[in-house]
């Protein structure tokens, strides 16, 4: 299961915001002898708020994929 890890908002060139999300894989690590629930962060992927994909290009920069518009983070 996917769970929203972080949210934030990043900037074209052209000045136009975008809201970037990051999504982690949780996995379940609960064990029977336990009896509570538990679970690890696994991999992450990183999507604009409509479901869009998003690279990490290093540091506080970032490509759409679709539309190969570079971004930035704001801070």
């Amino acid at each position: 299961m996917e769970k929203e890890t972080e949210r934030f908002e990043a900037q074209d060139d052209e000045g136009h915001v975008y809201t970037l999300i990051i999504l982690t894989e949780m996995i379940d690590t609960t064990s029977t002898d336990s009896g509570g629930r538990s679970e690890i962060g696994g991999r992450k992927r990183l999507v604009l708020d409509d479901g869009s994909t998003v690279t990490p290009l290093g540091g506080d920069e970032f490509r759409i994929v679709d539309s190969g518009k570079k971004l930035r983070r704001i801070r």
